[in-house]
């Protein structure tokens, strides 16, 4: 299991356990017993923290997480990440916006009237150019802006996804287009019969 911590995560370990995690676990606030081991890389650098946990009986339940976290307050998709003094850190968040992009059970980029995100998801549901969604997951921040990890998302209408942005292929490698629909001229690696599925690619 993958624990959000101050300043980081951590993955928990339960020996003989390959069930999925309880639903209570997820979001919750949690005290955990167990050993911490670290990850070291061949610089003998910390990379990262497993934490061994005994049994489940270890995990004891602070503060429970959403029952349904599409009830979560809507929150922008330009202030994913930032600074609040009343925020919590670690938790799930929820966001709306229309689909630009999808990889199904990988990843799909979501457009909110105030910016574009990547919402990495292993959820299997098919959307189109187009769909609104609602997306509940965790923020991580990512290699030009923050992202939604573990997310879970449902379709809750449809809307026009707005004409293509023209950009360069400097600004696409620059993460300057900030993953918003753009033109570019590439050719077909993988074609789609369907226009409106949103997992066509394209390379240069």
């Amino acid at each position: 299991m993958e624990i959000a911590l101050d300043g980081g995560r951590a993955t928990g370990y339960v020996p003989d356990f390959y069930s999925y995690i309880p639903a209570g676990l997820v979001d919750a606030r949690l005290r955990i017993r167990g050993v911490c081991g670290a990850l070291f890389n061949s610089k003998n650098q910390v990379r990262g923290i497993n934490l061994f946990i005994p049994t489940l009986a270890d995990i004891q339940i602070i503060e429970r997480g959403a029952a349904d976290p599409f009830m979560l307050p809507l929150q922008a998709v330009a202030s994913v990440l930032r600074f609040t003094v009343g925020g919590a850190t670690g938790h799930r968040v929820r966001i709306h916006g229309v689909v630009t992009l999808q990889h199904r059970g990988q990843y799909l980029f979501l457009t909110g009237t105030d910016g574009s995100i990547r919402v990495e998801s292993i959820q299997q549901t098919d959307l189109r150019i187009g769909d609104e969604i609602d997306a509940v997951g965790f923020p991580a921040i990512g290699q030009y802006q923050p992202l939604l990890q573990e997310a879970v998302f449902r379709v809750v209408g449809w809307a026009s996804p707005g004409a293509p942005q023209r950009v360069t292929g400097e600004q696409l490698l620059g993460g300057i287009a900030r993953w918003g629909t753009g033109t570019n001229r590439c050719s077909i690696a993988r074609p789609n019969p369907d226009p409106t599925r949103a997992d066509s690619d394209c390379e240069k």
